[in-house]
């Protein structure tokens, strides 16, 4: 099963990840951010195929050892489609959640 939390910034995708990784046996939580860490000067708008071919490489290595993945990450529904193709291969269910708190709650 994969979990994919969408919204904008500090929306919680994050904080429900790693909360769902750490109470549901057989998950891990990929945080698809952290990745952009690693594209060191890169503009984001180059460093997000970077970062989307990352995360699907992340998801197939953890899905092939028996883990669940959740993965925490705004994304355009370009992105979402080509990850959602790139992830067929697994043949397990995807779930997309789009976490959307309203603006005091955000804040």
């Amino acid at each position: 099963m994969i979990i994919f939390l969408d919204g904008p910034t500090s929306a919680g995708k994050t904080t429900v990840g790693r909360l769902l990784a750490k109470y549901m046996p057989g998950f891990v939580h990929l945080e698809a951010d952290e990745l952009r860490h690693f594209a060191g000067g890169l503009p984001l708008e180059k460093a997000i195929s970077y970062i989307l071919e990352d995360i699907i490489d992340l998801t197939l290595n953890w899905a092939d050892r028996g883990f669940h993945v959740i993965i925490s990450w705004p994304i355009s529904l370009e992105s979402y489609r080509f990850f959602i193709d790139s992830l067929d291969v697994l043949k397990e269910p995807i779930f997309p959640l789009t976490l959307l708190p309203s603006k005091e709650i955000a804040l």
